[in-house]
């Protein structure tokens, strides 16, 4: 049994599936490692951004209290 896997630059390659019990086991083992840690980074990611958002979000709202401040005292 073989599958065709794409690499990162897109081109295709013949891969050999493992057929005893254990080393199928091993390769599942490092795909679920493979895809853990690559939904680790995205997390990282999205979070990253999340917070930097909240920054931005806050630097904001900082600014638009500001401007009601100084349309207060100009009145």
């Amino acid at each position: 049994m073989s599958a065709t896997n794409t690499n990162t630059t897109g081109a295709t390659q013949e891969e050999q599936l493992p057929t005893q019990p254990e080393d199928l086991a091993n390769f599942m083992d490092q795909i679920f490692s493979q895809m853990e840690s690559k939904f680790t980074d995205m997390a990282q990611q999205v979070l990253k951004r999340i917070d930097e958002m909240s920054s931005k979000i806050n630097e904001l709202e900082s600014s638009i209290d500001t401007l009601m401040q100084q349309a207060e005292q100009d009145k």
